[in-house]
């Protein structure tokens, strides 16, 4: 087991091949390029998603995995730069920089971003894919087992598991066995109540073994509606987007097994 770099993936096919074997010539060709997470106790992941809105050419799908232990450099400059920007405790949003005071801001956050240790993912979609996955849904709701996703849109149970897969193949290259993760992710159709979010950890619980190849430590999930006020949750997954980032682009339908269990 690797201590650092990323760990190549077996049993994998699909888009999710091609991207493990660039991920792993990245990691032999520049060894610095990657975090190492060896040494982190537990892991913050933060995750956040755009392009579904009418006329987007590709849904993207970003995720934020960082060190926990290490980010308080970061938040100290965030809340730094929160009273001096935004001390009425906006949100720092990417849709409203129309906002003269976000505007100003925004290069700032994402200099502040850069003292993040991790590593921050972006896959792009092409909009066309209906589909990543085989059969008409990802998943088997003829099975009695998965009945309570029945009440989920077609749409919102594919970004689920695309949000999942991805999620699930950065952990197995990336971390380590017994490590804890915080995984905050946008509140929107995957997550949108708590009811809602219970259901997306336990699909979690489930791809996760396609990939893992060793046992996790604890896995808490929560929103951005989970914020103390502080807005430190909300910004941590704005920064999902910030400028230092791995970016890969989908524009073939490469299926994935749907999942049967």
């Amino acid at each position: 087991m690797p201590s650092k770099g990323w760990r190549s993936l077996e049993g994998i096919s699909g888009s999710f091949s091609i991207i493990n074997r660039m991920m792993d010539s990245i990691s032999h060709k520049y060894p610095s390029s990657l975090p190492d997470f060896s040494s982190a106790a537990n892991i913050l992941l933060a995750s956040d998603y755009s392009g579904e809105h009418p006329g987007a050419t590709y849904q993207v799908l970003s995720f934020l995995l960082a060190d926990l232990s290490k980010c308080g450099h970061w938040n100290d400059e965030r809340i730094k730069l929160r009273e001096q920007f935004l001390s009425d405790k906006r949100r720092m949003s990417f849709k409203a920089l129309r906002d003269n005071k976000r505007a100003q801001a925004l290069p700032y956050f994402l200099m502040a971003a850069d003292n993040i240790p991790g590593l921050c993912f972006s896959v792009a979609i092409d909009n066309s894919i209906k589909t990543l996955f085989d059969g008409v849904t990802p998943l088997d709701l003829q099975n009695p087992e998965f009945e309570e996703f029945r009440t989920w849109s077609k749409n919102a149970l594919e970004k689920s598991f695309r949000v999942v897969h991805f999620l699930s193949f950065l952990i197995a290259g990336l971390l380590q066995e017994k490590q804890n993760i915080l995984w905050f992710t946008d509140e929107d159709s995957i997550a949108a109540n708590d009811s809602r979010l219970i259901q997306l950890t336990k699909l979690f619980s489930w791809i996760s073994t396609i990939y893992l190849t060793f046992d996790l430590g604890n896995l808490r999930c929560g929103t951005t509606k989970s914020d103390d006020g502080s807005r430190m949750i909300e910004d941590v997954c704005r920064n999902t987007r910030s400028r230092r980032w791995l970016y890969f682009r989908t524009t073939e339908s490469k299926s994935i097994d749907r999942y049967t269990r």
